[in-house]
């Protein structure tokens, strides 16, 4: 607000000689009498927004002039509104329309236990430069990981751009399943050059609405307490290089525990870092695999019996589609099979399967099962697989078919190829 106290003003000019932002109280008893005392909170990163007479977030005052308090971001939004540059302090917020928009050079400091929440028919731009980033930071004196939660942009928030912009301290509890300092479940307009440091939980958690978004790139991550990114299949769609992942993180965390359908088609990125699987991935769905990716299940990839079903995975001769473990020590059986009932084609070219074969048909345990399809296979090799290379559970192939498969490498695999209740190469 606007101050008209001018012993208030001249209590603010002398502490911000002193250098801080301040707070100054007027003696109600002795109104002659001004505290003036330091303020705190937070990064030191942006100035203090300037604040016009009626309220809201202005561009600054005369130079000279001192600075006033903080803007505030209200508890809920229901249309277009801007704060910035400076600093803006925020608790819990929820946008239900319109779109929250922060200049460049915002701070937003947020209170202890706070997130933002971008809900359906609302949207979030923060658009921030190189010389101007935008932050989120906690409000606390001396910020810690967890001092608040989340930044949320729901399933239809799609209208929502981020770019230059750095999240300190967050990751507590949001209410959300999986704890992170940024949740994207939307198909944003743009995600561009975001570093989150300092933070519980994941970094970065994208949900399978997030598989569509237009511009994905510059990701930087560390002191994450758990993985820096944690997605789902369907997500992995949106994953383009370059990543920058936490000094401890040697892979991209794949949704744990669940069998996950993939509804649309999708294309796992090459990134140069690995995707671990902690459960099973059920493919429903055209999915490509890029030359030079590498994977750790630790269940199997079943490809189901619909229409669009499809697997294209072609590596090249220099870059090779990797399927291995992420074991300390590995063992045949870390991980399952790829379980093929599919009505399109299945193509697998220059693919490497390490320590799988996890998965039973039969009596046996195939890393590859094909259970109906057509399929064209080439340059495959298998290490130190449980039992089965493939295993096709109908029919066999012959003559040249047959002896190209059997030319495949094959180290410390029992059965090369089983099919027709027997095994079939010499």
């Amino acid at each position: 607000m606007l101050v008209r106290n001018p012993l208030v003003t001249r209590c603010i000019l002398v502490a911000l000689a002193l250098g801080g932002a301040v707070h100054c109280t007027v003696n109600a008893e002795a109104p002659t009498e001004v505290e003036a005392t330091a303020g705190t909170g937070g990064s030191s990163a942006g100035a203090a927004a300037a604040v016009t007479e009626g309220g809201e977030a202005g561009e600054g005052g005369a130079a000279g002039a001192p600075e006033p308090a903080c803007a505030n971001l209200p508890a809920q939004l229901e249309k277009d509104a801007t704060f910035g540059p400076g600093c803006v302090t925020a608790k819990t917020v929820v946008v239900t329309a319109g779109t929250l928009t922060l200049k460049p050079g915002t701070t937003v400091q947020m209170a202890r236990g706070g997130s933002i929440e971008v809900q359906s028919g609302g949207a979030l731009s923060a658009l921030g430069t190189t010389d101007a980033p935008i932050l989120f930071t906690s409000a606390a004196k001396a910020g810690a990981a967890g001092d608040w939660g989340c930044i949320a942009l729901d399933s239809g928030s799609v209208d929502s751009a981020l770019n230059q912009v750095q999240i300190e301290f967050g990751g507590a509890d949001c209410g959300l399943s999986t704890a992170a300092s940024l949740q994207i479940g939307a198909s944003i307009n743009q995600l561009t050059n975001i570093e989150v440091r300092n933070g519980l939980g994941h970094g970065l958690r994208l949900s399978s609405s997030a598989r569509g978004i237009r511009q994905l790139h510059d990701l930087k991550f560390s002191a994450i307490e758990k993985t820096s990114l944690y997605v789902t299949p369907e997500a992995m769609n949106a994953l383009k290089a370059p990543i920058a992942l936490d000094g401890d993180d040697t892979y991209v965390d794949v949704d744990s525990g669940a069998i996950l359908d993939v509804e649309h088609d999708v294309t796992w990125h090459n990134i140069t870092v690995p995707y671990r699987f902690d459960g099973a991935v059920d493919v429903e769905a055209g999915l490509t695999i890029e030359p030079g990716t590498t994977l750790y299940p630790t269940a199997g990839v079943y490809f189901g019996d619909t229409p669009n079903t499809a697997l294209n995975a072609v590596g090249t001769a220099t870059q090779h589609i990797r399927w291995t473990s992420l074991e300390s020590k590995p063992a045949p059986g870390d991980w399952g099979c790829l379980d093929f009932w599919v009505e399109k084609q299945v193509t697998l070219d220059y693919n490497d399967f390490e320590y799988g074969g996890a998965c039973s048909y039969g009596d046996h345990s195939p890393v590859i099962l094909i259970e109906s399809g057509p399929s064209s296979l080439g340059h495959l090799s298998f290490k130190a697989d449980k039992e089965v290379g493939i295993q096709d559970a109908w029919n066999c192939p012959t003559g040249s078919n047959l002896a190209a498969i059997c030319a495949f490498s094959y180290v410390g695999v029992t059965t090369p190829l089983f099919c027709g209740g027997m095994a079939a190469c010499p």
